[in-house]
């Protein structure tokens, strides 16, 4: 995923945020997300994370590229924030959750959400 890190203000929209996925289990059909969750909560538990739809960008000799933006949460105080891309060749039945060092986007490799890139978001 990139960026690997970033901050933005409070309401503000981040840049262009990429995935890519090389499991070619998942199919010509996939369904690509982006969502933030709090620092420290697992996305594979749906634990307060929101998720959002990207766009294909670019396939790839080693994958798929999908590419989406977030809007930050609105906040008072600065809040750490990580950010995780998802993919499902089942409507959304199942997903593959993907971390920081590329871990999860590949059959071989383990999701480990302590690995996600992190998003500081300033109050206004």
């Amino acid at each position: 995923m990139t960026p690997e890190a970033f901050s933005l203000v409070s309401g503000g929209v981040t840049k262009e945020i990429r995935g890519k996925v090389r499991d070619a289990a998942l199919g010509v059909s996939v369904l690509a997300e982006v969502g933030f969750g709090l620092v420290g909560a697992d996305p594979t538990q749906n634990s307060g994370w929101s998720f959002y739809a990207t766009s294909f960008e670019m396939s790839a000799a080693d994958g798929e590229e999908y590419v989406g933006t977030l809007v930050a949460p609105l906040v008072k105080t600065t809040t750490i924030y990580s950010y995780a891309f998802r993919f499902s060749s089942d409507g959304g039945l199942t997903y593959t959750y993907c971390d920081g060092d590329g871990a999860g986007s590949e059959l071989d490799a383990a999701f480990d959400p302590a690995a996600l890139p992190n998003i500081v978001v300033n109050p206004k």
